[in-house]
């Protein structure tokens, strides 16, 4: 949260994200992100796009808003 935080800072605009799950897989199969930044929506992308986690069982939604 503090990287996606400081994207959100560089960028000095909000940025809205929601990411999805699938079962069985180890990282988001959707990232959908609102910035008004190109640079804080790409920062956002970058940290999120590498992420990885044990495989969930059940398909999950999630949505935050990070602010500067």
């Amino acid at each position: 949260a503090d990287t996606l935080t400081a994207c959100a800072r560089e960028a000095r605009k909000e940025a809205s994200i929601e990411v999805k799950t699938s079962p069985g897989t180890g990282h988001f199969t959707s990232i959908d992100i609102d910035c008004k930044s190109t640079a804080g929506a790409a920062c956002v992308r970058d940290v999120l796009a590498t992420l990885r986690f044990h495989p969930p069982t059940v398909a999950n939604t999630y949505i935050a808003e990070y602010w500067p």
